[in-house]
């Protein structure tokens, strides 16, 4: 019997926990509400401190170097495959899933 190897993203999902994507800024909000809604967030609603979003305000999100994209790294443990495919739909143009080393190529280099 042998044992099929895993794509590259599977294999960075394997020894990090961890999902890594690339999504276009002016999709952001819209993925960024639904998986706040998904896991009842922000908590603190109608309180002084608004709390616990499961992805961060727009303006508080990473950008890529070219500052067209926002980046999230997301564990794995989070959500289910069947969830992950449904919130990052990775046939959406907008949205790429890739590999940790991919991810930090398109992070602006720190000075």
């Amino acid at each position: 019997m042998t044992e099929e190897s895993l794509t590259p993203i599977e294999q960075s999902r394997a020894d990090t926990g961890r999902r890594y994507y690339s999504i276009k800024a002016n999709f952001y909000n819209g993925l960024a509400t639904s998986m706040n809604a998904k896991k009842n967030r922000p908590t603190g609603l109608g309180t002084k401190a608004v709390t616990m979003r499961e992805f961060p305000e727009k303006d508080n999100a990473p950008n890529s170097a070219d500052g067209t994209r926002k980046l999230i790294s997301y564990e794995c443990r989070k959500l289910t495959d069947a969830d992950f495919d449904d919130i990052f739909n990775t046939d959406h143009p907008n949205i790429l899933e890739l590999t940790r080393e991919e991810w930090y190529a398109l992070k602006p280099v720190e000075q």
